[in-house]
């Protein structure tokens, strides 16, 4: 471990034995790890551990003195009732604050209970605002774990720290406050209690507490929360509440998914190990939150509900708490397809969307398959390679267009998405591809170390330029979210129907359809690689239509005219319909501007879209009177030998 070396002894000392008796690692891997004696190791690990044992047995003796019932052991549970009769037991007075009455559980409850108390190890639940979700499965449920078995332990993450605080708050207020048991059949308290130790031993702040009656020897909380991003590590639970996690501020784009998807997955679920339950509870904020991310997930258990469940009769989830009418309200106050996310849990693009399925849907052309493209048009390939040469790295995306130079019309003629391809597999099928296809330029972004992968790689840029392509770059920064130069600007011209899709065939529909959800889903949907490819290509497109038809001046072959001849130069200025001559001093190199190989070139004029340019057609050579042949043949230009 290289933090190890910074450590003092003791310290690493207390770490290795940790690893072993937490983490199940073996004397020798730890004193490997930790850097001590393994000689030494063996010896602190045993005493640990009957130390552990001599706590845990002083719990139990202590427990039985002071309850008059025999103490739990460390797989033990106690015999409580379902929850369902639980909850009436000790929360059957409860009031609604909205309301003003009790409400009697709703079946979608029951449900959500029978889904957490199952065998499902992952679990997904979105319920539309104002359902009690929070207090039903945060709250009410993490007592009755408590109530269940002392020893359970429980992370619950919220958005921030302070917001998963207040969850706490409430879970000591049942354990502790007698007066929210009156009225009800029993006391939760006098019947499973004390929850808290009146010695003061156990740990009991507003983020964490120890229940008295645990006779685990674990050192983590009965109950701990956190926000999300927060350290974590050296934590261990038997489940993690992840409850309304997901917010309008931490959701806004792709990145900010991805980096909170990354540490639940790499960080929190390590928490829990192999036995050990995650929970998600919330309400959609977008199409693209992490919700939407966490549903695809074969594994996983995935419960919605929506808030409406038939207008024609006006029924609704839950109408003695949330009834129709104020569902109208609701929907009233937000855009249709905003209220099918949150309140329907229905995903459909809103009407900020860059690409809706109408609009993609009416460019599909069932009369093309992949690879076929008009023979008078040019080829673009956009290449957006995956950040790191690992298994763990993105997708390679790489899209050609097909473009006409006159009308600016788009159609796609291939499409690939590669997982973790290596550079030297990139390079590869560039070159492919570009036998396959005569392809004008490769446009490829080159962020950090990519531009050293691709655009300086003289190998590559060479085998390319032998055929005639050039490789240019891109360099993807905030520009990608502008609405007029960034990705969402392609959305005009699928809008316009000036972009066609191949669906001809089975295979061209599975090419393309990837490309379709990517776009859909843009910006938040997990993966944008094929999108970003279409973007880049779609830059070069632009760029090659914007360039000009501007008459020049070539000095390449004339440079060592003598000035008698260079006196004679004139230059033809068809915009302003006049012949002019260049003097002496403007045929200097230094006021001549540059062109390709490093020629210099002089022009006049005024620049001409290609929409503009009128091409004049070569005029009818005359005939020979005594051969066939016309003036100008090639076989009769020829000099006799």
């Amino acid at each position: 471990n290289p933090h190890a070396r910074n450590m003092p002894r003791s310290r690493r000392f207390q770490r290795a034995i940790a690893d072993v008796l937490d983490n199940g690692l073996s004397i020798r891997e730890s004193a490997k790890e930790w850097g001590v004696s393994r000689q030494a190791l063996g010896p602190k690990v045993a005493k640990a551990r009957q130390e552990r044992q001599d706590k845990v047995e002083r719990a139990k003796a202590a427990l039985a003195e002071k309850t008059g019932r025999g103490p739990l052991g460390l797989n033990e549970r106690r015999r409580v009732p379902p929850f369902e009769e639980f909850d009436k037991l000790y929360w059957g007075n409860w009031k609604c604050p909205d309301c003003g009455v009790h409400h009697a559980m709703p079946d979608f409850h029951k449900e959500i209970i029978s889904a957490v108390e199952g065998l499902h190890r992952r679990i997904l639940i979105n319920t539309p605002p104002y359902h009690s979700k929070s207090t039903l499965v945060t709250i009410k449920h993490t007592v009755y774990m408590l109530c269940k078995n002392p020893n359970h332990r429980r992370i619950i993450v919220s958005e921030s720290t302070p917001f998963a605080r207040t969850f706490v708050g409430a879970i000591q207020n049942l354990l502790t406050n007698e007066e929210m048991y009156e009225g009800s059949l029993r006391n939760l308290i006098e019947d499973w209690g004390p929850f808290r130790s009146t010695t003061g031993n156990e740990k009991w702040t507003d983020s964490e507490f120890v229940v008295a009656g645990r006779v685990t020897a674990e050192k983590d909380p009965s109950v701990l929360a956190m926000g999300w991003g927060k350290q974590i590590y050296g934590r261990r639970a038997d489940d993690i509440v992840f409850d309304d996690i997901a917010t309008l501020n931490n959701q806004i784009n792709p990145d900010q998914v991805q980096k909170m998807l990354g540490w639940i997955d790499k960080m929190a679920l390590s928490r829990i190990g192999k036995s050990g339950k995650a929970i998600w509870i919330g309400t959609r904020v977008n199409a693209g939150d992490i919700y939407s991310t966490l549903q695809n997930r074969p594994s996983y258990k995935v419960i919605r509900f929506p808030c409406i469940l038939d207008d024609a009769t006006e029924k609704v989830l839950w109408p003695e708490h949330f009834p129709y009418s104020q569902a109208l309200i609701h929907r009233d106050e937000m855009s249709a397809a905003d209220f099918q996310l949150v309140y329907q849990n229905v995903d459909v693009p809103g009407e900020g969307a860059a690409f809706t399925p109408e609009m993609v849907e009416a460019c599909k052309d069932t009369t093309i398959t992949a690879g076929q493209y008009p023979h008078d048009w040019r080829l673009i390939a956009g290449l957006d390679p995956a950040g790191a040469n690992t298994r763990d790295s993105g997708y390679t995306a790489l899209v050609i267009v097909a473009f006409d130079t006159t009308t600016g019309q788009r159609q796609l003629v291939w499409a690939e998405n590669h997982k973790a391809w290596k550079s030297h597999q990139v390079k590869d099928r560039m070159l492919e591809l570009s036998d396959a296809f005569p392809i004008f330029e490769w446009r490829v972004e080159a962020n950090g170390l990519q531009s050293q992968i691709y655009q300086y790689d003289q190998e590559l840029v060479r085998a390319l330029g032998l055929k005639g392509i050039r490789i240019a770059p891109h360099y993807t920064q905030g520009n990608k979210w502008d609405p007029q130069w960034g990705v969402e600007s392609l959305a005009p011209f699928f809008n316009a129907g000036m972009f066609t899709i191949p669906w001809g065939n089975a295979p061209t529909q599975q090419m393309f359809q990837p490309l379709i959800e990517q776009m859909i889903g843009f910006p938040m949907a997990p993966l944008s690689d094929l999108v970003m490819a279409l973007w880049f290509a779609d830059i070069a497109v632009r760029e090659v239509l914007r360039r000009d038809h501007l008459p020049l001046f070539d000095d390449r072959h004339t440079r060592r005219w003598p000035n008698r001849v260079r006196r004679r130069r004139r230059i033809v200025d068809f915009h302003n319909r006049a012949v002019k001559p260049v003097p002496l001093h403007e045929q200097r190199p230094g006021l001549l501007s540059p062109g390709q190989m490093n020629y210099r070139r002089m022009m006049v004029g005024g620049p001409t879209p290609h929409s503009e340019v009128r091409q004049t057609p070569e005029p009818e050579r005359p005939t020979f009177a005594n051969v066939a042949g016309r003036v100008g043949d090639r076989r009769f230009g020829r000099r006799r030998r």
